[in-house]
């Protein structure tokens, strides 16, 4: 089906925190892969980054995006978005999102507890002050090719950043290896 969308120039978009809906939509004439179809993000959470997104408008950045959604989601969530590529819009290797997920979850989850009990610190005026993050994002190297889709297959159940066989396109044609649109259309016949 995949196949068929693309040649005739449907594509199927990966997921997008700021353009995905919970199922599965059209966007510019194209597929957009729903939030809620991804591995462990599930409906609920869908529904909550979209709701915030359409109160308070889209993601700015990824720090934007934990704070705004952290209450509803775990961390199991946050990383399958962004190994699928639901965040890059923001432009960050999906790895060093990953590599400082733990530690961005750890300031929320202190920020919150802290606004909870209504401490302030020495230094602030009575009520507190907004907290913000900043993600400490460490200098590795992005996920291979091959890792990159491997995430995108297994979270979605599809590849949207190229295809294990790109590579090996030439050597199938040469072989003689058919598409499976091909294959269609020469069963009709």
């Amino acid at each position: 089906y995949i196949e068929d969308c693309r040649n005739h120039g449907v594509s199927v978009l990966q997921p997008d925190i700021n353009e995905s809906a919970c199922a599965f939509s059209i966007s510019k004439g194209h597929i957009r892969y729903g939030l809620a179809a991804v591995k462990n993000v599930g409906n609920g959470f869908a529904k909550q980054i979209i709701a915030e997104r359409e109160t308070n408008g889209s993601f700015c950045t990824a720090e934007d995006f934990l704070q705004r959604v952290q209450p509803f989601g775990n961390s199991r969530m946050f990383e399958s978005l962004i190994k699928c590529g639901a965040l890059d819009w923001f432009g960050h290797y999906r790895s060093r999102l990953v590599a400082s997920l733990d530690t961005a979850l750890t300031q929320l989850s202190t920020i919150k507890s802290r606004d909870c009990y209504g401490q302030i610190g020495l230094f602030e005026a009575e009520g507190g002050k907004d907290e913000s993050i900043t993600l400490s994002l460490p200098d590795i190297k992005e996920y291979s090719e091959t890792e990159k889709l491997s995430f995108e297959r297994e979270l979605c159940g599809m590849y949207f950043s190229g295809h294990p066989l790109k590579s090996y396109s030439s050597a199938i044609k040469r072989l003689g290896a058919i598409s499976t649109m091909s294959l269609t259309e020469k069963l009709k016949n």
